[in-house]
């Protein structure tokens, strides 16, 4: 695993691009939060992610291409 000051440079710099999506699901004070973490990290730029979308009462569906998978990570955040 990559040191969190290097990840970002790692991804930028590398001859390999391989697309990725990562959807982060919650409140909009929970993905702010989350966004802003991964920001810390070094993972990613605040202005990177997308604008919010809300999600509508019938849900989302995601229609993949193909050969793409889905993993999803679920876990508590703590709030201050």
């Amino acid at each position: 695993m990559l040191p969190p000051a290097k990840t970002s440079e790692f991804f930028k710099n590398s001859e390999v691009s391989i697309p990725c999506a990562l959807p982060v699901i919650g409140t909009p004070e929970g993905v702010r939060g989350a966004i802003n973490y991964l920001h810390l990290l070094r993972y990613a730029e605040q202005r990177e992610w997308s604008q919010f979308v809300t999600i509508p009462p019938s849900g989302i569906l995601i229609t993949p291409e193909q050969g793409e998978v889905f993993s999803l990570l679920r876990r508590d955040r703590q709030v201050d």
